[in-house]
């Protein structure tokens, strides 16, 4: 039982470049991608948050998920949503900058789509057994061979599910729609008590360590890129793009840079999207 848990846990998230890289050259022999959104994208409020991700990558950061009424749910994340350039901007809530990058590279780098559930789904009454479970027991369990295991399983499915309706500064939305991917950082097991990959705040008392964890920034290392996966990337106006390319030409270099824009990476407006797409 412990080898099989073992094995499942490894392609799961233990070793992932092996098994992504698995898929990927699976999904390149089918040409599953040509005819479907090839990219993943982030949104970020501010300039400076879009010129630190292009200089240092991206940061892992605590991201809000409610579960249920009394309790509120951090998980260390980076999200993505895999939508149509089309759509871009119908999300600008989340930010008027933006950068999408390839679906390989999301795969080779272990982000995954979530899993959506609705209060009458069964995969939600699935987990909530199994955590049920794992929660009534804990003493008996301690003893069961794999225990860690199936624990580890278990964290990783909760970190991988998203209500389909959330609320959005007091708007109602399908999250659905949104079709989000999440990069789920590797914490070593020694660095878990500093910077968990959960942090859970119950009845709305405020852990000093979720107040001191949720905001910051840099807890965990950064999820880095090359110029060749960027694909599009967005700003507000004319003014931002001159500034973004200064910014890509620093980082890159004029010559890779120059290179890529005649090869296919867009730089786009919400301006042009409006008007355009």
């Amino acid at each position: 039982m412990k080898d099989t848990i073992s094995k499942i846990s490894e392609l799961l998230g233990k070793q992932p470049e092996g098994f992504n890289r698995l898929l990927l050259s699976d999904l390149e022999a089918r040409n599953v991608w040509k005819k479907q959104v090839n990219h993943i994208f982030h949104y970020t409020p501010k300039w400076d948050y879009l010129k630190g991700i292009i200089n240092e990558g991206f940061y892992p950061s605590y991201s809000e998920e409610v579960f249920s009424e009394n309790e509120k749910i951090y998980i260390a994340m980076v999200s993505f949503c895999n939508i149509a350039i089309a759509q871009t901007n119908d999300y600008l809530r989340y930010g008027k900058f933006g950068i999408g990058l390839s679906i390989e590279w999301a795969l080779i780098n272990n982000i995954n789509p979530v899993h959506y559930f609705h209060d009458q789904s069964i995969f939600k009454k699935l987990y909530n057994q199994v955590s049920g479970l794992i929660l009534n027991n804990l003493e008996e369990l301690k003893a069961v061979e794999g225990i860690d295991e199936i624990y580890s399983l278990n964290r990783m499915m909760f970190k991988l599910i998203k209500n389909m309706s959330v609320d959005f500064d007091g708007l109602l939305i399908n999250a659905y729609q949104e079709r989000e991917w999440r990069y789920l950082p590797h914490i070593d097991a020694l660095e878990k008590d500093k910077n968990p990959d959960i942090l859970i705040e119950y009845e709305h008392q405020h852990d000093a360590l979720i107040l001191n964890r949720k905001n910051d920034q840099k807890l965990f290392e950064p999820l880095k890129f090359d110029l060749s996966d960027i694909k599009y990337l967005l700003v507000p106006d004319d003014q931002y793009r001159n500034q973004l390319v200064d910014c890509l030409s620093n980082k890159f270099g004029a010559k890779s840079l120059k290179e890529h824009l005649t090869s296919g990476l867009l730089i786009l407006t919400s301006e042009q999207l409006a008007l355009d797409f």
